[in-house]
């Protein structure tokens, strides 16, 4: 259950920096650089790939079979420098990002394979993928977005962000025991102090 929630929150972070970046470049950069928006959701995406594999390579550390772990790393930053020479040339930086992406992708299904070997995880596949689709379809819907002007653009990449947890909660991915511990995590005295002060019984 910790991975699922590592992976919801890198899916919010991912989603939330790629939504967020292009307007901000748009107001705060010239416009040469606003392209580089482009690219922020598959660097995104591909460190929450990375920081899934470190998050999951806690059940090699565990198992005792540490050397792995580097060995997935190594693989991975070779894989890495082979695609930067095969697809920058062509691609630029959008080829770097993707490498990147590729990169620590083949870094999580090595920490996987592993796992399945050497120490089974019950991992709540149904969950992850459903945070996955929650993210992804806002996110790829970011990328057909036209140029619009900044007053529109900013409100429908907000309302882009807000479909995430739509998403989430039609799938009714949540358990009903984590709804409740997050009803009780919230504020409970916001209608009380509102009033004044707690609320407290009349005397007899």
């Amino acid at each position: 259950r910790v991975t699922t929630y590592f992976g919801a929150s890198m899916a919010v972070c991912t989603l939330g920096l790629s939504v967020a970046v292009p307007p901000f470049l748009r107001v705060a950069t010239a416009p040469e650089f606003h392209s580089a928006g482009r690219i922020v959701p598959l660097v995104c995406l591909a460190y929450a790939l990375g920081g899934m594999a470190n998050c999951l390579g806690s059940g090699l550390v565990v198992s005792h079979r540490v050397r792995l772990i580097a060995l997935f790393s190594t693989l991975s930053a070779i894989l890495n420098l082979i695609l930067n020479f095969l697809l920058i040339p062509p691609l630029g930086m959008y080829g770097a990002a993707l490498s990147t992406v590729i990169a620590f992708a083949g870094q999580l299904a090595g920490i996987l394979f592993a796992l399945s070997k050497y120490y089974p995880l019950p991992l709540e596949w149904g969950r992850l993928a459903g945070i996955t689709f929650a993210a992804l379809l806002p996110l790829g819907a970011s990328f057909t977005l036209p140029a619009l002007p900044l007053i529109w653009d900013i409100p429908v990449r907000l309302a882009l962000l807000a479909l995430f947890p739509i998403l989430v909660m039609l799938m009714r991915l949540p358990k009903a025991e984590e709804m409740a511990r997050l009803r009780r995590l919230l504020p409970s005295t916001v209608t009380a102090q509102a009033g004044g002060g707690p609320a407290r019984e009349d005397a007899p």
